[in-house]
């Protein structure tokens, strides 16, 4: 009989710019789904081989659109006779739709990570940061209202420009239900003292 997973029950935590942190497996071992965000693939594919004994699943991923009716699987697609460079998240190639250009993000990784006699999800999405939306994460992932109980930064912000911060706020922001927090470790320079030592993050309330 197959385990029953916590997908419903669990709090829900997002993970930015998630990388291949050990702390996606911990924080669904102490009752959490967990939703990480990435936009590299090459960190999804090296979480994958490091914690493969841990979390299961994850063996490929699935490609999401949106024609302007909403998210559903499958590559957008843009035909064309010959290559005229690249773009952004696309591919060039022959697929089932012919010769053209084909969508490779938004992508998501479903995998669990085994509780005894239950399972956490753990869901990677592969997607730049700021095209992160709750239609996208409620359509693709087991977050099935786009939303999170908790967002969990533990060094994403230090690797975006200080002139997108306001804007990366913002987006967590949108992400998190109301009255819910998101914490962050500090990350500038003059707090990297502060760093070392085991101290609470810092937080800030979704209104």
């Amino acid at each position: 009989m197959a385990s029953p997973d916590t997908a419903k029950t669990a709090p829900k935590v997002l993970v930015p710019l998630c990388g291949k942190t050990i702390d996606m497996p911990y924080l669904c071992e102490v009752g959490y789904g967990v939703v990480g965000v990435e936009g590299v693939q090459r960190g999804i594919l090296d979480f994958k081989a490091e914690h493969q004994i841990r979390v299961k699943g994850l063996k490929s991923k699935t490609i999401w659109s949106n024609d302007g009716d909403g998210w559903k699987e499958g590559s957008t697609f843009i035909p064309a006779t010959s290559f005229q460079g690249a773009r952004k998240g696309f591919v060039f190639k022959t697929g089932d739709q012919g010769l053209g250009y084909y969508s490779e993000t938004p992508a998501v990784w479903r995998g669990k990570v085994n509780l005894g006699k239950r399972h956490a999800p753990l869901h990677i999405l592969q997607c730049d940061m700021f095209d992160v939306t709750p239609d996208l994460l409620a359509a693709s992932t087991f977050a099935t209202d786009g939303r999170f109980d908790l967002i969990y930064d533990r060094d994403a912000l230090g690797a975006l420009p200080p002139d997108s911060w306001a804007q990366y706020a913002q987006r967590l922001g949108s992400l998190l239900r109301v009255g819910q927090l998101g914490s962050w470790r500090p990350v500038r320079p003059e707090q990297v003292a502060i760093r070392s030592q085991k101290i609470q993050p810092t937080t800030f309330q979704c209104e």
